[in-house]
């Protein structure tokens, strides 16, 4: 009977083809991931193990999942998933993998990952303020990597009540928003830094400039790099999924984005 198949659980068999056949590497399974109730970091090193070995897998999806499942009573789990599937936009596999179900978990139903995790917290702590997106005393030059270091300072200050606007138009056309200038600045590791600021097409003199003014914190060094880039280019997401993606930082190609 099926009330009977949902006390015992989800069978580990069907999670891990839901994992590995149903979701995949898709670009909702951080906002899956988020719906089960895992925090930022905790998604970012799935989506990462994803990537790992030289090609893109479905490891870190079937762990995450098979995470939750640890943590989460065995009554709860079918009603759980089915209804975080559907919040995340996996309308067709929560039919397809849970049909009978129909009504939603409590408050409670979701396990609280974020204060048992013993995962390691990768962001970087800035502790730049919200900048303006586009600063008045940013250059001209259509070419971000050609223009001078010299005089120029990433504007830090912001009116804490008002919020930066959204990703403006859709797909290829959508722009950087400061709080995705914000978002990366932390996330992006600071190895990753020379690599990242030269696929943004600045030159070396440049960019290392800038880290040198904010005295080798490479956080606020990329708030003041991509709020140039941003000026002094169309911003356009594409592009700077192209250079996350060359930097090695594809993970964050499926993080930012909501931000």
């Amino acid at each position: 009977m099926a009330g009977v198949e949902h006390m015992a659980g989800i069978d580990e068999k069907l999670l891990a083809k839901l994992g590995k056949e149903g979701l995949g590497n898709h670009d909702n399974v951080p906002k899956l991931g988020r719906e089960l109730g895992f925090n930022q970091t905790q998604i970012s090193l799935y989506i990462e193990t994803n990537y790992s070995g030289g090609r893109v897998g479905t490891k870190g999806t079937v762990k995450l999942l098979f995470d939750w499942k640890k943590n989460t009573t065995k009554a709860r789990q079918v009603s759980t998933l089915r209804a975080a599937l559907i919040m995340a936009g996996f309308e067709g596999l929560a039919e397809e993998y849970f049909p009978e179900i129909s009504s939603h978990p409590t408050d409670d139903s979701s396990p609280d990952l974020t204060s048992t995790s013993s995962t390691p917290d990768l962001m970087v702590t800035a502790s730049q303020p919200m900048p303006d997106l586009i600063s008045s005393t940013l250059p001209s030059s259509p070419n971000p990597g050609t223009a001078s270091v010299d005089g120029q300072t990433a504007n830090p200050s912001v009116d804490s009540a008002s919020d930066q606007p959204q990703s403006s138009g859709a797909g290829s056309m959508a722009t950087i928003t400061g709080k995705q200038i914000i978002f990366l600045s932390q996330s992006i590791l600071p190895s990753c830094y020379n690599v990242f600021c030269t696929h943004l097409g600045f030159e070396f003199a440049i960019f290392d400039g800038v880290k040198s003014q904010k005295l080798n914190d490479i956080p606020a060094a990329l708030v003041d790099i991509l709020n140039r880039w941003a000026a002094n280019t169309e911003g356009l997401l594409s592009d700077l999924d192209k250079a996350l993606t060359a930097a090695g930082c594809t993970r964050l190609v499926y993080m930012y984005k909501d931000k």
